[in-house]
C-alpha cells in the first residue's frame, strides 16, 4: 500500500505539436516584473574610504532566506557622501561578488550578458568589463558547505582582504 500523491502544478504544455507553449511552474517563477541588475562598486578612486552602508547577514538557516542569491544584502546606506551612495547602492541590494569571486547562493538564472549594467551611468566610475569566461563563471560561483553563519564570515573576510590591499 501507499500513497499517490498527483503532482497539480507540473508543467503543462498547450497547443498542437508544431506550436507548443509550455506553461512554467507556478511555485517557483518569479513574480517580478523586475530583471537583475549590475552595479559595480570600485574603491580604485579612494582606497581608505568605506563603503558607507550597513549589511544584513542573511544565513541563519532560515526558510525565508531560501530564495535570496545572497548571504549578504545591504540594509542602509550611511549618512554623507560616500562610495555606496555615489555608485547607487540602494538598502536591499544584494552582495554576489567581492573582487571577482562569487559568493552566491545559487546560480543566476540569466546570463550575465543579458543584466543591464547601471555601473557605466555613475559619473568617475571607470570598471572594465571585459571579462573572459573564466571571470563570468568565478563571479557567478556559488559558495556552500558552511554552518550558519560561515557563509556570511566568507564575505565579510573577502571585503576586508580588498580593502587591506
Amino acid at each position: 500500500r501507499g500513497c499517490k500523491v498527483k503532482n497539480q502544478y507540473k508543467p503543462t504544455i498547450k497547443g498542437n505539436k508544431s506550436n507548443r507553449t509550455i506553461m512554467p511552474n507556478p511555485l517557483f517563477d518569479a513574480t517580478s516584473s523586475e530583471k537583475p541588475k549590475l552595479l559595480t562598486i570600485s574603491f580604485a578612486s579612494d582606497p581608505s574610504a568605506s563603503l558607507g552602508a550597513q549589511l544584513t547577514n542573511l544565513d541563519h538557516d532560515d526558510p525565508s532566506e531560501m530564495f535570496t542569491p545572497c548571504y549578504a544584502a545591504i540594509s542602509r546606506l550611511l549618512d554623507g557622501e560616500t562610495i555606496a551612495r555615489k555608485c547607487g547602492v540602494q538598502a536591499g541590494d544584494c552582495i554576489v561578488a567581492v573582487n571577482g569571486q562569487g559568493y552566491r547562493r545559487f546560480k543566476p538564472d540569466y546570463s550575465e550578458d543579458d543584466l543591464e549594467d547601471l555601473t557605466a551611468a555613475i559619473e568617475g566610475i571607470s570598471v572594465s568589463s571585459n571579462d573572459n569566461d573564466e571571470a563570468k563563471k568565478n563571479k557567478a560561483a556559488v559558495l556552500t558547505g558552511k554552518k550558519a553563519g560561515g557563509h556570511y564570515a566568507a564575505v565579510l573576510d573577502k571585503i576586508k582582504e580588498v580593502k587591506k590591499a
